[in-house]
């Protein structure tokens, strides 16, 4: 029984102009807090699994000041702030499990297709959103952040379009067409970002946003390639920063993805003359091509054992590992402690439905770049020429309970 995922809807003409019918809302709230409570995460079952904000709008807000300045030495306002901060972060596991499964829900429906995945930001880059000191901690809106994986633009814009139409328990706060209006480095998605509502119990959470992102899958393959030469190169290359060939061997290839899938016939000589040059420069697609095939997954994970996973790739070793977590405070509690180590790794904690959906929803974390290597083909070489069946795929034998 799954009322959250499937359910109709009864449509006036007010309503598919965008407003929901007050008793069609009532319904919706009642299937969905059915579905929390039966079975919407094992981690997520109980209150008692997550983390409560436990501090006032004051505090949360002058740990955020500290944390956004330079730490020249660790005292007990410093270790207060972080304190302050890792409670607040964790606060969002419920609220941003809420809206995933929402998101699944509108994704799955009418026999659409996609992939959802969900993640609590990562400590660095809050305190590198904090520290322009334009915005406060408690002001953030993407903490935690949701995606959907969606097959092509069709599917994208449908999903879409039930948020925009007001479809939605929570309340939308801001809407950004990166689709329409791509970035100045070519990313390309739309993201959605609401105010958590919650009712009862969980009104303690209706202070928090989450944003979520919809990618087609080729928007996705770009975004995480340029993730995964950032981790390699231990480049910031979402904000702008690193190789200036790279970025511009990225910009390109995001308008050759874009032109594919508005199904623009004509070629740009001009444009695939100069990723030809570049690739020859940086040597692009060797490079690419041999990430999967560096990486050590050092790990094996049950697939059974949870729903919550802590990804952690070591810069150095090229060396990545999988925990997992069934309970929320225990995979914040990891996450927190593997903040805290000076060992020059990268960590995520991430939510999917399947263990299997990890590689899909984080390739960047995996190294796995082949179907953006097989875009730039596809504009180089006019067809896809490598083979990637040679490719090491262990990690899915691995994926079993540990011995």
């Amino acid at each position: 029984f799954s009322p959250l995922f499937v359910h109709t809807r009864h449509q006036t003409k007010e309503s598919r102009k965008g407003r929901i019918e007050k008793d069609d809302h009532v319904l919706l709230r009642l299937r969905s807090a059915c579905y929390s409570q039966v079975c919407v995460s094992r981690w997520c079952r109980h209150l008692a699994d997550v983390e409560q904000p436990a501090y006032s709008k004051k505090e949360i807000v002058e740990a955020g000041k500290t944390l956004s300045q330079k730490i020249s030495e660790v005292n007990v306002k410093t270790l207060s702030a972080f304190q302050v901060a890792h409670n607040w972060r964790a606060s969002y596991a419920l609220p941003m499990n809420r809206v995933r499964h929402e998101l699944r829900g509108k994704v799955l429906r009418n026999e659409g297709s996609g992939v959802t995945a969900a993640r609590l930001k990562r400590m660095s880059s809050i305190r590198k959103k904090l520290a322009p000191g334009n915005r406060t901690l408690y002001q953030l809106q993407d903490i935690a952040g949701t995606r959907a994986i969606l097959p092509d633009m069709a599917s994208l814009d449908r999903v879409s379009k039930y948020f925009e139409d007001g479809d939605t328990l929570h309340s939308i706060v801001r809407l950004n067409d990166y689709i329409a209006d791509p970035k100045p480095d070519g990313y390309r998605s739309k993201h959605i970002v609401l105010k958590f509502s919650g009712e009862g119990a969980e009104a303690v959470y209706s202070r928090q946003f989450v944003e979520i992102q919809l990618r087609t899958e080729k928007q996705h393959a770009w975004a995480t390639a340029v993730e995964a030469v950032s981790l390699v190169r231990n480049e910031p290359m979402k904000s702008g920063e690193g190789s200036k060939d790279w970025l511009r061997f990225f910009n390109l290839m995001s308008a050759e993805i874009a032109d594919r899938e508005l199904q623009v016939t004509a070629k740009n000589a001009i444009r695939i003359e100069e990723l030809k040059e570049l690739d020859s420069t940086l040597g692009a697609l060797k490079e690419l091509q041999g990430y999967n095939q560096a990486l050590k997954f050092t790990e094996r994970v049950d697939a059974r054992s949870g729903q919550f996973f802590l990804i952690n790739f070591d810069l150095k070793s090229k060396a990545m590992s999988v925990s997992p977590y069934s309970m929320s405070k225990e995979g914040n509690a990891a996450y927190d402690a593997e903040e805290r180590n000076v060992r020059g790794t990268n960590a995520v904690l991430v939510e999917v439905d399947r263990v299997h959906d990890l590689r899909a929803t984080y390739p960047n974390y995996f190294l796995d770049v082949r179907k953006f290597v097989e875009e730039c083909e596809v504009s180089l070489f006019g067809k896809k020429v490598f083979r990637f069946h040679e490719m090491d795929v262990s990690w899915v034998r691995n994926w079993k309970k540990p011995t």
